[in-house]
């Protein structure tokens, strides 16, 4: 601010105020310029079967659909969800990431249950090639 700082010496003009400031890190959002960061820890069945899930905003909460078969590192675009740049006329954009979240302790049920699936064909075409890959080389 021109002026506005401390009374110049001998009698001279005052000179010029600097502010700083500093912003603190958010616990769940993070910025790169005009765009949110948000990484949303999902589970294994939100993963697996998709789901509706409600998702913090800068302007409010927001339902993001999460498709069936998301993977951990997926990414979505929430357009217009970011910072207001009042100099370019427009928002960022939020991006939100998935992260699927394994489980470390399971119940007996909830074990013999993901068993019962692991006995199913759950092979997608990316494995079961390097599945054929692997036995190929042996």
């Amino acid at each position: 601010m021109a002026g506005k700082g401390e009374a110049g010496r001998n009698g001279g003009p005052n000179g010029d105020l600097y502010l700083e400031f500093m912003v603190s890190d958010h616990e769940f959002f993070e910025r790169d310029g005009d765009d949110i960061d948000l990484v949303v820890p999902i589970t294994m069945t939100e993963a697996i079967l998709g789901c509706k899930k409600d998702i913090p905003t800068l302007y409010g909460n927001v339902k993001l659909s999460i498709p069936a078969g998301t993977e951990n590192g997926d990414q979505q675009r929430l357009k217009g969800k970011g910072i207001k740049n009042d100099v370019e006329h427009r928002k960022g954009d939020m991006y939100v990431t998935m992260k699927v979240i394994t489980p470390k302790k399971l119940s007996r049920e909830q074990k013999q249950l993901i068993e019962k699936l692991a006995n199913t064909d759950l092979s997608d075409s990316e494995i079961k090639t390097f599945d054929k890959f692997v036995s190929k080389n042996q």
